[in-house]
């Protein structure tokens, strides 16, 4: 049964458990999408391996960069399923606008979240 809105208790419950958060992207994120992953109905990410080769779809995926010296970077991509999707994690600003006819969201479903400056900085991190 849907509420006034149009969401499903079990969506408005999603929500509400997630309105409060306000902590850095760390603490959150891989909490946040797992219940996601359980709301649309889709298989959340496997455990890691050691073996990079065996983590198609993972969180913390470890990606090396090769500088022109000969140096090597290790950074992670925070959700990563080969073949479909790199995900990064990045907080918004604080002090956005909100949405109309809603509250301040989490940080990982606000509309503020995809804007030009957060993009570009998720795509250099990718």
């Amino acid at each position: 049964m849907a509420d006034r809105e149009g969401t499903t208790p079990e969506v408005e419950s999603f929500i509400t458990r997630w309105l409060g958060s306000g902590a850095a992207e760390r603490s959150n994120y891989q909490l946040f999408l797992s219940g996601l992953c359980r709301l649309l109905g889709v298989p959340e990410p496997e455990p890691a391996t050691a073996d990079d080769s065996r983590n198609a779809y993972v969180f913390e995926r470890a990606v090396t960069f090769t500088d022109g010296d000969g140096r090597t970077t290790t950074n992670f991509i925070d959700l990563y399923k080969r073949g479909c999707l790199l995900l990064e994690a990045n907080r918004p600003g604080a002090g956005r606008a909100r949405p109309p006819g809603r509250g301040r969201l989490p940080h990982a479903l606000s509309v503020h979240h995809v804007r030009r400056g957060c993009l570009a900085a998720a795509q250099g991190q990718l």
